[in-house]
């Protein structure tokens, strides 16, 4: 009888080990899953950004173009009307 007893208690404790070990290694995976999915966005984050920067890049690149092209004119406007005056 209480070999019984103690055969089922053993059998019990076994099976709760047997399930935290596999809780224990679903939240392993969980965390792994979670750590890759940080640096997955992490990652892209980056990209994004990196992506943003050119994109600003360009745009101040093409408005610097633009003040000089507008400068230019000036000067050229100012070019030809003092090349009016003297003739």
């Amino acid at each position: 009888m209480h070999s019984q007893m103690f055969e089922s208690l053993h059998q019990g404790w076994l099976d709760d080990v047997e399930s935290s070990r596999e809780q224990e290694d679903h939240l392993a995976k969980a965390k792994d899953l979670h750590e890759h999915g940080k640096a997955l966005i992490g990652g892209e984050e980056s990209e994004v950004k990196k992506e943003i920067s050119k994109a600003q890049d360009r745009v101040i690149m093409e408005s610097q173009e633009q003040d000089v092209s507008v400068v230019e004119t000036y000067l050229h406007s100012l070019v030809l009307d003092s090349c009016e005056e003297t003739f």
